[in-house]
């Protein structure tokens, strides 16, 4: 599941960065509250539980439904592809949330 998360964490990056994606409005509430707190898997599951329901449609909802797995798996044998997959969303969730400011 991480490898997948990874995956699909860059694409949806690449996506924004060439233009190719314009999230509607409601994507960057969520992008700014998870880029400003603390990443534990029930943190997530609230901020996921209170998005607004156009987001739950769009693709960035795919990303971050199995965040809240792969952080309950931080300290699993695949250690490494945990690291790398919450890194691939850290920096699209940080893209989102700078197009905020």
């Amino acid at each position: 599941m991480a490898k997948a998360l990874a995956r699909d964490a860059a694409e949806l990056l690449t996506a924004h960065e060439d233009a190719k994606r314009h999230p509607a409005p409601e994507v960057y509430t969520p992008a700014e509250g998870l880029a400003h707190m603390h990443w534990y898997p029930e943190s997530f599951r609230t901020a996921l539980r209170e998005v607004h329901p156009a987001v739950r449609t769009g693709r960035l909802i795919n990303v971050l439904n199995p965040a809240t797995t792969v952080l309950e798996s931080r300290d699993s044998v695949s250690a490494d592809a945990t690291a790398n997959a919450l890194l691939a969303l850290r920096r699209l969730i940080d893209a989102l949330a700078a197009d905020i400011e």
